[in-house]
């Protein structure tokens, strides 16, 4: 019992890691990472759907998964850097 929820523990931190690492997560994404074979890895995403975390798009054949709120965090400052501030160097 604690083995089998060690594992899905570990499946769901690499789950949630990988959803917040693009914006757009294929399938094929989880099932390279090794976190899932491809029916569980679409049902886990299909979850998230459901959960209101990702929205699926469709786009040929692949089955897209955006995350529509790291979008908007990612794009919601126009995309501008702010410059590290660096300290002169001694003796400046």
């Amino acid at each position: 019992m604690a083995r089998e929820q060690a594992w899905e523990a570990g499946v769901l931190y690499m789950l949630a890691k990988t959803v917040f690492e693009q914006p757009c997560c294929p399938i094929g994404n989880l099932v390279s990472k090794g976190i899932a074979q491809r029916q569980a890895a679409s049902r886990y995403l299909q979850d998230l759907v459901g959960a209101g975390v990702l929205r699926k798009q469709v786009i040929g054949r692949e089955k897209l998964f955006i995350h529509p709120t790291l979008i908007r965090l990612l794009s919601q400052d126009g995309g501008a850097v702010a410059p590290y501030a660096v300290p002169a160097p001694p003796g400046l």
